[in-house]
């Protein structure tokens, strides 16, 4: 009886160790449904992936410097120098982005990792898994490992790999990484190098840069390391590698916070020795400044005060030619909600003296851009674009003041296409006193006068009329060209100094926009594409980082549910036929 009970309490403690094990010994994180998917691909080889992310190695100076080892793969990769990040950029945000495939909603904007106080951290790890969780419910991959010198990047979402490692620095990140691809059971290794996007914040982002450049070239050295770690396995000739490459983000001077084209600017390289070589250009980017929708006084906008603006006036006489590229993101559809781009004028009714570009909201809630101008204290007119505009496009905007059988007229081109003509002879459009104003004009007589959110570029004014050729040239350029001596005010609203907008004309540097009030942001728009293919003939695709979860769960050969809701989209299928077996 003895030796029974015994046994009762040995088995019963034994038990009680086993359920401890079991609850302590599980992760507390995603918990993802068993899924049964069929396979669209069908390898007889193993399929693995090496992803290297270079925290803030902007695509355009990694170009530009072109580091000996990923020189030497581009003739097996499909890779861009113009992907993109998603906007907001931070680091944290951009790599949530990478692991996803999910851009912006996941709401992580800092380098916390922490889903800001509306949602709870654990709603956000769920509604939105890492492409590690969602392979890890399937049995195409079996082992992982998350390296990284950043430790809240580990420790907040690399976390889910079998192995995350928080090291020291991007050498030790290195060397860890060997050992780890060479063990055979490791299916997916993610790789994290920061010191480019120390040396950015240090000393500036620019392959022009030593320090910037410097930077480049060691961690460049790193990834020989990792590749040679890569064909050194002894099974590597009955597997397939998918190597991807990639930045999270750019930068511009000593930061990347702005949302400006290049600190969005990344890049990403996917190599395998089977790939033939393919270029991919991004659809194009442009900068912007976009104005919040709303005319109170204390919101954004930008002004050059009238003392330093008299020249940008239409005045009594003379030909002059006034143009900018304008984004109008949203407005009122109800007739009559009108409301300011960008003027030099007093108010946009009634007692108008001077000029201002509008968006005028028509009774069938369509859109069209105008000029309202006015010549005294009761007088004013409007000059009309010759079609209806859409939301969420660019478009090109010119006035042009010019002689034409001794009458002065006025006419509004939108994308190089012509207005009716206007006849302004006789009439003096402005005083002199207004300030040059960006933005919603909040100065108005009636209440019908609403607001919209908007952004606009390439603001630029001439002494002179320009041709018709050169106001179509406008539509899909990207800058104007600084030679013409008849420039007398040109800001791209892409060069900033602190809070001014810079004026890039040689004779009116300077006279610069300054920014003040509130909910105004920096942004990047798809530009207009004014032709199918490249110039450089390469190929022409959206590319961003939230592309690459996409990929990786496509190379692993697992459907992507819908029911993910993915930002990216997995293209390499497009190229099986050139490693399908």
């Amino acid at each position: 009886m003895k030796n029974y009970q015994f046994s009762l309490k040995k088995y019963s403690a034994l038990a009680i160790l086993l359920l401890c094990a079991v609850i302590f010994g599980c992760k507390k994180y995603y918990d993802p449904p068993a899924v049964f998917e069929k396979q669209e691909i069908v390898s007889v080889k193993k399929r693995k992936v090496l992803l290297i992310g270079i925290d803030g190695a902007t695509g355009e100076d990694m170009k530009k410097i072109m580091p000996p080892v990923i020189s030497s793969i581009l003739p097996n990769s499909k890779y861009s120098w113009q992907s993109r990040s998603d906007a907001p950029v931070s680091d944290a945000g951009t790599w949530k982005n990478i692991m996803t495939g999910i851009a912006t909603i996941h709401k992580i904007q800092d380098s916390t990792f922490i889903v800001p106080e509306g949602a709870s951290e654990h709603d956000a790890v769920v509604e939105y898994p890492s492409f590690i969780e969602r392979l890890q419910a399937t049995p195409k991959m079996r082992y992982s490992v998350a390296i990284s010198p950043w430790k809240t990047l580990v420790d907040r979402l690399l976390l889910y790999a079998d192995e995350p490692i928080a090291v020291n620095n991007d050498a030790a990140a290195a060397d860890t990484a060997v050992k780890k691809i060479g063990i055979s059971k490791a299916d997916l290794v993610v790789v994290n190098f920061n010191q480019v996007n120390q040396a950015g914040l240090k000393y500036g982002y620019s392959a022009d840069v030593p320090e910037y450049k410097t930077a480049v070239t060691q961690v460049d050295t790193y990834i020989g390391k990792l590749l040679e770690a890569l064909k050194a396995r002894k099974t590597y000739n009955n597997e397939e590698w998918l190597v991807v490459i990639t930045s999270n983000h750019g930068g511009y001077n000593k930061g990347f916070t702005s949302q400006t084209e290049r600190e969005r600017n990344s890049f990403n390289i996917y190599y395998n020795p089977a790939f033939k070589k393919v270029e991919i250009d991004n659809v194009p980017l442009t900068d912007g400044f976009l104005f919040p929708a709303s005319k109170a006084a204390t919101d954004a906008k930008a002004t050059l005060a009238a003392a330093n603006s008299s020249i940008y006036e239409i005045g009594a006489s003379g030909d002059k030619t006034i143009q900018f590229k304008a984004f109008v993101k949203s407005s009122s559809s109800s007739n009559g909600q009108n409301f300011v781009l960008l003027s030099k004028s007093n108010a946009s009714y009634g007692t108008v003296n001077g000029w201002n570009f509008m968006v005028q909201v028509n009774a069938d809630g369509t859109r069209k851009f105008r000029v309202t101008m006015g010549y005294n204290t009761s007088s004013f007119f409007f000059i009309y674009a010759p079609a209806n505009f859409d939301l969420n496009k660019w478009y090109a905007l010119t006035l042009k003041i010019y002689t034409n059988a001794g009458k002065r007229m006025a006419v509004l081109y939108v994308d190089g296409v012509a207005g009716d003509a206007v006849d302004i002879s006789g009439r003096t459009i402005g005083s002199g006193a207004n300030d040059l104003f960006l933005g919603n004009l909040s100065i108005t007589t009636t209440a019908a006068v609403a607001s919209g959110s908007f952004a606009v570029n390439d603001i630029a004014f001439y002494n002179k009329a320009l041709t018709d050729s050169e106001i179509s040239d406008f539509t899909c350029s990207s800058s104007v060209p600084l030679a013409n001596t008849n420039l007398i005010g040109y800001w791209p609203c892409k060069q900033v100094d602190g809070d001014k907008m810079l004026n890039q004309a040689p004779t009116a540097l300077g006279k610069d926009l300054t920014i003040a009030g509130k909910g105004g942001l920096w942004n990047s728009f798809e530009r207009k594409v004014c032709n199918a293919t490249a110039p450089s003939g390469n190929t022409i695709m959206a590319v961003s980082n939230s592309d690459i979860a996409s990929q990786i769960i496509y190379w692993f050969g697992v459907n992507v549910d819908d029911a993910w809701k993915l930002n990216g989209k997995s293209w390499l299928k497009l190229y099986e036929v050139e490693f399908y077996k």
